[in-house]
This record gives structure tokens, sequence and C-alpha cells, in this order.
């Protein structure tokens, strides 16, 4: 195998992998707002409900922490 197969079949790999990523998420909206319908939809999809549940919430100081509603604004503009 030469460098250049070699560097094709990663670059293969790599975009294989980036598209699965990108179906993941491509219908996930970013946060859901209404508690009910994140509720709903949590348990529909096990877990995976938003974008943030797939790539993990934010955390400070090891604690996993929601959006906060000023955000609300920033999601919505």
């Amino acid at each position: 195998m030469t460098f250049k197969d070699l560097k094709k079949r990663v670059a293969s790999e790599v975009t294989t992998q980036e598209s699965k990523i990108f179906e993941r998420l491509s219908d996930k909206p970013f946060w859901i707002w209404d508690t009910k319908e994140y509720k709903q939809e949590d348990i529909r999809t096990e877990g995976k409900c938003c974008f943030n549940h797939l790539i993990s919430l934010p955390t400070k100081n090891g604690e996993e922490k929601p959006l906060f509603d000023y955000e609300n604004l920033l999601d919505s503009s």
C-alpha cells in the first residue's frame, strides 16, 4: 500500500464518520424549550432528543447544566 492509497483510505473513513455525525444531528432541534415536549421526545428517542443532548450538555465544575432562559433568545434569533 502506498502513501497515496493510505491517504485516500483515511480521507474516505473520515468522510464516512462526518456523514454519520451529520445524519444524527441534522433533524434535531438545538434545544427543546417546552418541558412537556422535551419529556415526550426524551422518552421517544431514549435521551437523544436534541443537539445538546447528543453532543453533551454544557458543564460547570463537572456538573451538567441545562440551557438558561436567556439563551432561548439567542436560539430564536
